[in-house]
């Protein structure tokens, strides 16, 4: 799994993940931007990927996470959501976890907890 992320200007990250899982074939290759939305005094974020899934999903502190409200459509129009959990573990490293997945009226399982670490250059 690869992220980058950068000010995409003085209000917006744009956030690009590259991910491969063991049963993929290639890998997904997604955008993200990430944003303050005035109206829900919130931050936000749309993310869409080169399969023509989009998401827009609702970022929310708890503690020392990040949690994350999403749905999304799928490019054949089929629904889905997640909460997703980012948690910082150090200056480097974060974990990242999926829960209560859906896709249409299909229940998906939980993710393992993964951690991601900073590669540097």
């Amino acid at each position: 799994m690869k992220f980058k992320a950068e000010w995409a200007n003085k209000n917006v990250i744009a956030l690009n993940v590259e991910a491969k899982a063991k049963d993929q074939a290639e890998k997904s290759v997604q955008s993200e931007f990430i944003y303050w939305n005035p109206v829900d005094k919130s931050i936000c974020s749309w993310q869409f990927n080169a399969s023509g899934e989009t998401s827009r999903k609702w970022w929310q502190p708890v503690a020392d996470s990040w949690i994350i409200h999403a749905n999304s459509t799928q490019a054949d129009g089929t629904e889905g959501g997640a909460i997703y959990r980012f948690r910082q573990i150090d200056k480097d490293k974060f974990a990242w976890q999926s829960k209560r997945r859906r896709l249409g009226s299909t229940e998906l399982p939980d993710t393992e907890e993964i951690t991601v670490t900073r590669v540097k250059d």
